[in-house]
């Protein structure tokens, strides 16, 4: 749901710092099994963003301003959803990371 810019863009800012603080964490574990979760900043017109990827997998969190609105999507592959949507709080974070560090193919754990 659209809400206001200053809103739109406070909740992204919150769930990229948040994203950082998960991906160092998990990076301190996967770094010892050659493995890194990256996190590249986006920034674009009237667009703030992020990715993370692991392996072949990778989620986009894009937040759009317009018209005095801002609407943040949740975008990418191995998320678990098919249709974009929003990211609305720190455990929908760490379900983000934990969906891209699962693989479907495996029975053990990246790191394991």
């Amino acid at each position: 749901m659209p809400k206001p810019v200053g809103v739109g863009a406070d909740d992204h800012v919150l769930m990229r710092s948040l994203a950082e603080q998960l991906v160092s964490e998990a990076n301190a574990v996967l770094a010892n099994h050659g493995e890194v979760i990256t996190l590249e900043d986006e920034l674009a017109d009237g667009r703030l963003g992020f990715r993370l990827a692991y392996r072949d997998r990778c989620a986009r969190v894009v937040t759009r301003f317009t018209r005095g609105r801002a609407l943040g999507r949740l975008l990418g592959d191995g998320v678990g959803t098919s249709q974009p949507c929003e990211l609305t709080s720190p455990e929908e974070v760490e379900t983000l990371l934990l969906l891209l560090l699962t693989d479907p193919d495996a029975t053990s754990s990246p790191a394991g």
